[in-house]
């Protein structure tokens, strides 16, 4: 059993854009409606052919009968002017026009063969019907009672086969009506066939194209919508499969899998960076082959570590060299120190260590140097310049430390109605981002108020 995905995969549209797709799925619908209406219009236009012949049928019955009538009004007119009533050619005279008029009706009329054959036949005993009539008037003026019997003999037989032949027309216009009518009734069932098969069919046809449009189209928007979703609740690693065919859908499901791919290696890269400094190394490099923006800004991230090394470096020569008692005398390392601290050096850290200088019992530790250093000016000013320098780099991994520090665990409820042990309330996460602005002003308080100690050159 062939997978209907399979199927619809086999059809050569990969290489076709999302909007041919849509318009040749359209016009397929369309042209299957076309045809569907235009066998209806045929259907309706032979139906009314056929309506139009068994009227025709109906009127050749109908003259054919009344010609019988005419014929039978000139027997009587006859027989009156054998008797002597004058009256009775003039009434000859009219129903001999009423039965010409019946005949060009007749001829005027698309006849079959065989009622050609008839009316022809028809016209030939009329006109012999019209001679004896003649004949009798002739009798009648020249008073002639054996000419008029003669006349009337031939009168009554000829307008007898008149009324016969007539009525053989009749007979082949009821018989073609009844056939015209027969075969309407069945060209309008094919046509309700045709129709409603042609109905059937563009109805199944809407549907495959339905179904293929839905198949191509509704699961790589999904996807990405779903991805999406994961992606504004920080999370990065939501899968999203490759569309096959190269149209705009492919091109965008291509780019957001690129898009993810460089975001992950970004804040991977950012994570170690962040963890390297907690614990005090900066000299790790950082990857800067991404494109674009991260390129930049990776670029630009991998050279805060090298300035802070170097001024590292410095720092703690100057704390190796500079060694003086509490009243300006020289001492070693690790020899009294002044009381005196580097104030204001406070700046922004991670959980387990603050870019800071403490006091503890009378020396002082810069958390990030991993060294003890004794307390002096000239330390103060090298201290203050790397905090220069470090509160640089602590800013840009700040937002990453934090939002690594207060995200939660994939799979956890959104809407919990009471937070797991350990872990801080709605409220209290709700506030983190408060604290953290605070930390953020904070810091660059204190580096602005650090720089302001710096002696002028």
């Amino acid at each position: 059993m062939i997978d209907k995905q399979q199927l619809l995969d086999k059809i050569p549209a990969a290489t076709l854009d999302l909007k041919t797709k849509l318009v040749g799925a359209f016009l397929v619908v369309a042209v299957v409606a076309a045809l569907a209406g235009l066998i209806g219009v045929i259907a309706v236009s032979s139906v009314g052919s056929q309506a139009d012949q068994i009227g025709e049928s109906a009127t050749i019955v109908d003259e054919s009968q009344t010609l019988q009538l005419d014929v039978n009004r000139q027997e009587r007119a006859a027989r009156l002017l054998a008797a002597g009533d004058e009256s009775g050619a003039q009434r000859i005279a009219e129903a001999q026009a009423a039965i010409e008029e019946r005949v060009e009706t007749l001829e005027s009329y698309d006849l079959d063969a065989e009622q050609q054959e008839a009316l022809e036949e028809l016209v030939w005993l009329n006109s012999k019907f019209n001679r004896g009539l003649r004949m009798l008037q002739e009798a009648v003026e020249n008073d002639n009672q054996e000419q008029i019997d003669t006349a009337l003999e031939s009168i009554s037989s000829d307008g007898q086969a008149v009324r016969e032949q007539a009525g053989t027309l009749v007979e082949l216009a009821v018989a073609d009506e009844a056939a015209s009518s027969q075969q309407a009734d069945q060209t309008q069932q094919r046509a309700m066939l045709f129709v409603g098969a042609t109905t059937v069919l563009s109805f199944v046809v809407a549907v495959l194209v339905g179904l293929f449009v839905t198949r191509r189209i509704t699961p790589p928007i999904s996807q990405v919508s779903e991805a999406s979703v994961a992606m504004s609740d920080g999370n990065l690693d939501y899968q999203v499969e490759r569309h096959s065919a190269d149209d705009e859908l492919g091109r965008m499901t291509s780019a957001f899998i690129e898009m993810q791919e460089n975001l992950r290696g970004v804040f991977t890269d950012l994570d170690a960076v962040s963890q390297n400094i907690e614990s005090g190394d900066l000299d790790r490099r950082v990857d800067t082959d991404y494109p674009g923006t991260y390129g930049e800004i990776m670029a630009s991230f991998e050279g805060e570590p090298q300035s802070s090394g170097r001024v590292s470096t410095r720092f703690r020569q100057s704390a190796t060299t500079s060694r003086r008692d509490g009243s300006g005398v020289t001492s070693t390392a690790t020899g009294p120190v002044p009381t005196a601290t580097c104030s204001g050096l406070s700046m922004p850290g991670s959980a387990n260590s603050k870019l800071a200088s403490r006091r503890y019992s009378g020396r002082a530790r810069t958390c990030g140097m991993g060294d003890w250093i004794p307390i002096s000016t000239p330390i103060c000013r090298a201290s203050t310049a790397t905090s220069l320098v470090i509160s640089k780099l602590a800013s840009t991994v700040w937002v990453r430390a934090f939002a690594r520090s207060s995200r939660p665990p994939t799979g956890w409820p959104r809407q919990a109605t009471r937070s797991p042990p350990g872990r801080p309330t709605s409220n209290a996460r709700a506030r983190r981002p408060q604290r953290a602005s605070r930390r953020l002003q904070a810091a660059q308080s204190a580096r602005t108020s650090a720089s302001r100690r710096l002696p002028r050159r």
